[in-house]
């Protein structure tokens, strides 16, 4: 049985080559490619997937990134971030080669983890000439989304090249059930963006994982809303359980707040438990689901596991501190009905962004933390 420990890519400050150190150093098995927006335009994740755009120049409008004839300056700006970013992780593998981990021998990567938003949430965010989502133009559509998987191909074949390793693609899709509900910002409100059916979203982003199989990636993750407190209600099924004969992705991402139900979910919750289910019925759907999915062979990457101890947990410091969050996760799988070997095998662990966006030292210590979760929680789940 073996947990695989990783991070969000959102890293604060703007320090990439820190931001890798930090990366590969503490979670040398599937580490990040760090994203550092607070460098500006062009390192927002709008910003970094468009730099990935094949035959498609962007650029920014004074309300949002556009596609363009030519590559204008934010372009060259966000390509430029990329370039750094990619040189950062190649240098720190290639310092790292040879290394000793823990006193052993040492512990080669089974991936980069790579996040970038998808290929529906980009279509949404840039603009056409005219200032209207691409997203509302079947081709610009289509041409976005092709564009975005032939350099996430490209993107593969360098890192796998440059570093030995594949890829884990994360398409971040904040925006999916906005889309299923026509809920997407349209320039003028007589000419609203129309919605697209949930199932149809959900198909095209398991094709759209399918294809860029045919690269070397390590898999092909979904990071989607997980509740409607703020938003239209998610659909969990559509994307997990697609028609027979379908393609699905890989893996999906959540986080451990979204797992537990809470009795209350305002500054002052922290009690939680598995009897509760009328009080957060969201949180038992998404069990129910996340449940269904393993069991048939799919993965997921749980984020900030610490907090299934409590809304206000800390990560834990140390081995024993670890251990009681690792127990907490053997829960989980209980409460999935999954058998401890499979579910320990699907499961990544990763820092979330709230826990390394600020210096370098605090983001050190929580990839230390997920990590010692992940490295307890095989002895723990025996």
């Amino acid at each position: 049985m073996h947990t695989l420990a990783t991070s969000s890519a959102a890293f604060g400050g703007s320090d990439v080559r820190a931001a890798a150190r930090i990366a590969l150093g503490e979670t040398p098995e599937l580490p990040v490619l760090p994203a550092l927006a607070e460098r500006g335009i062009g390192a927002d994740p709008v910003g970094r997937t468009a730099a990935l755009l094949v035959d498609l120049p962007v650029d920014t409008s004074p309300r949002a990134w556009r596609l363009s004839d030519t590559r204008g300056r934010s372009g060259r700006r966000a390509a430029d971030f990329l370039d750094r970013d990619l040189d950062a992780i190649e240098e720190q593998f290639e310092l790292s080669r040879g290394a000793v981990v823990d006193g052993g021998s040492a512990l080669p990567a089974r991936g980069v983890r790579v996040e970038v938003c998808g290929p529906w949430t980009i279509a949404a965010r840039l603009e056409l000439p005219g200032g209207r989502p691409a997203l509302g133009d079947s081709g610009a559509r289509r041409d976005v989304a092709e564009s975005l998987r032939e350099g996430l191909g490209a993107l593969a074949d360098r890192m796998h090249s440059r570093l030995g390793v594949p890829v884990r693609f994360v398409l971040d899709e904040p925006l999916l059930w906005h889309i299923a509900s026509g809920a997407v910002p349209a320039p003028s409100e007589f000419d609203p963006v129309a919605p697209v059916p949930a199932e149809r979203l959900a198909t095209a982003l398991s094709r759209f994982a399918a294809a860029l199989r045919a690269y070397p990636v390590e898999g092909v993750f979904a990071a989607v809303p997980c509740r409607g407190d703020e938003g239209p209600a998610p659909r969990w099924g559509v994307l997990t359980e697609p028609p027979a004969g379908k393609p699905r992705v890989d893996g999906i991402v959540v986080s451990a707040d979204d797992l537990l139900p809470w009795s209350g979910r305002g500054p002052a919750a922290g009690a939680h438990g598995w009897a509760d289910g009328d009080s957060d019925p969201q949180a038992f759907a998404l069990l129910d689901v996340l449940g269904t999915f393993i069991s048939d062979g799919g993965r997921a990457e749980i984020h900030r596991p610490h907090l299934f101890r409590g809304l206000r947990q800390e990560a834990p410091r140390t081995a024993e501190e670890a251990e009681a969050m690792a127990v907490q996760l053997v829960r989980l799988i209980d409460r999935l009905a999954i058998e401890h070997p499979a579910a320990v095998d699907a499961l990544s662990l990763a820092a979330g962004a709230e826990d390394i966006g600020g210096d370098t030292a605090h983001a050190a210590r929580a990839l230390a933390a997920v990590r010692r979760i992940a490295d307890v929680l095989p002895r723990v789940a025996s």
